[in-house]
């Protein structure tokens, strides 16, 4: 029975080892989600400090001059292409942002898990320790009656 205890002690120290390798890989990955979120946010912080300049840039080609239609919509489509390359930036924080999300959610779940590990874990080895203490309790009272009764016949 004993040895069945222990075997099913090391079974849980093993899953609590890899709850916690599991717990310290998700660790990594929030923090490097934040990494990445905070570089997507900077971006689109600088692009849209950027924008207005780039607009004024897109302008001054057509600005105060006699200009076709041509060069009117070559205008335009930069002012496009600029939008869309800010909106580009936003897509990546957002995914940067839901990527963080399920992080931290997946993080939440690990430590659970490997709480949950401990516990087991701490149960068994109170319950291999008791049935440890009782087999030594055990042998040692067989000990005595042994010396009892060899104390009995020799008189």
């Amino acid at each position: 029975m004993f040895g069945r205890l222990t075997a099913l002690l090391n079974l849980k120290r093993v899953r609590k080892d890899q709850a916690l390798v599991m717990l310290q890989r998700k660790k990594r990955e929030v923090e490097e989600a934040e990494v990445k979120l905070l570089e997507a946010a900077a971006a689109v912080k600088k692009s849209a400090l950027e924008i207005p300049a780039k607009e004024d840039a897109a302008y001054d080609v057509v600005m105060r001059k006699t200009v076709g239609m041509e060069a009117i919509d070559a205008v335009k489509g930069k002012i496009l292409e600029i939008a869309q390359e800010h909106a580009v930036l936003v897509n990546a924080e957002e995914r940067a942002a839901h990527v963080l999300a399920r992080a931290r959610k997946e993080l939440e779940e690990a430590t659970q898990t490997y709480r949950l590990r401990e516990r087991e874990e701490a149960k068994y080895i109170e319950l291999t320790d008791s049935v440890k203490k009782q087999i030594k309790a055990e042998a040692e009272y067989k000990e005595e009656i042994e010396i009892e009764d060899t104390l009995v016949m020799r008189h």
